[in-house]
């Protein structure tokens, strides 16, 4: 018997419970009541965390009884039922679980803009026929400490970074001290909108006369070189995840990608609470042992 559980066993429980706590077990009174919400929520996470498809999620969850059991699961539901459960689910619901994978976080946060690919084609097919695939730009409002995404913007437009910023900060319910951005949102009506508010705007200038020039050097650089690490995140989640937006209406598209956001969190917060379970037992090691302690010096 196996008593060791694995990361993904702890990715399906955490997924699981926090949509127990955002919408309720069947979305209408005359469901057939075979599979509940949160288990097709679930479902929809594995998917996304192992990169397959619908068939193919469920062909693992075969070989999973750990992981049937720990959602409840009596028997497995065709591939096309989680297809279409996932065409009725609400944005709000996942903002919502987006909400509730964030602890109440404050200090420095970084926003930033990245590609995500709306389908899986090939060049040679796009160049050939001459079709234009444009991304889906998704902006994430990061927190630099914990990585945690606190925001999410996502459009199939060519929007300016400077009209998607305001928007993005003024529905997070973080406690913003410092927000760092690069030159894309330089504009002096974003720092006053953020200074007014008591944030204080971490963004470059873009450098066209000598006192923009001379702006830039004041600039807190160890500060705004904490902005890096939304990069590190948009790398995580198209390493993770893949950069694909499988699903063909952008509706759908959208949904996808505050579904990889809230599995980026899940896993980002399982890690953090492993990492501080390695350090407490090398802290206890240390105090606990002498010999140890030379050890480590020697």
């Amino acid at each position: 018997m196996i008593n060791s559980e694995s990361r993904l066993l702890k990715l399906t429980r955490a997924l699981h419970g926090k949509a127990q706590g955002v919408c309720p077990a069947h979305s209408s009174k005359y469901s057939k009541k075979t599979y509940t919400q949160h288990q097709h929520l679930t479902i929809l996470g594995l998917k996304k965390k192992l990169k397959t498809d619908y068939r193919g999620v469920i062909d693992l969850l075969t070989e999973m009884p750990r992981i049937q059991k720990e959602i409840g699961l009596n028997k497995l539901p065709n591939f096309t039922t989680p297809c279409k459960a996932f065409g009725r689910l609400s944005q709000l619901v996942l903002v919502v679980l987006l909400g509730l994978t964030v602890p109440e976080l404050s200090g420095t946060f970084g926003i930033d803009a990245t590609g995500l690919t709306r389908s899986k084609i090939s060049k040679h097919y796009v160049k050939r026929c001459k079709i234009k695939i444009k991304s889906m730009k998704t902006t994430l409002l990061v927190n630099s400490d914990s990585q945690l995404i606190v925001g999410v913007h996502a459009t199939t437009t060519r929007k300016h970074d400077s009209k998607i910023i305001l928007p993005v900060v003024a529905k997070c319910l973080q406690q913003i001290d410092t927000l760092v951005a690069d030159k894309g949102y330089d504009d002096n009506k974003i720092r006053d909108a953020l200074k007014s508010v008591n944030i204080d705007p971490i963004i470059p200038y873009r450098e066209f006369t000598e006192l923009d020039q001379l702006a830039n050097c004041k600039l807190d650089k160890p500060t705004y070189n904490r902005r890096v690490l939304n990069e590190t995140v948009n790398s995580s989640i198209k390493r993770k995840y893949g950069e694909e937006l499988v699903s063909r209406k952008w509706r759908n598209q959208k949904k996808e990608v505050y579904l990889l956001c809230i599995l980026h969190n899940i896993e980002r917060q399982l890690s953090i609470i492993w990492i501080g379970f390695q350090q407490s037992r090398i802290t206890l090691l240390y105090f606990a042992f002498p010999s140890v302690k030379s050890f480590i010096y020697n």
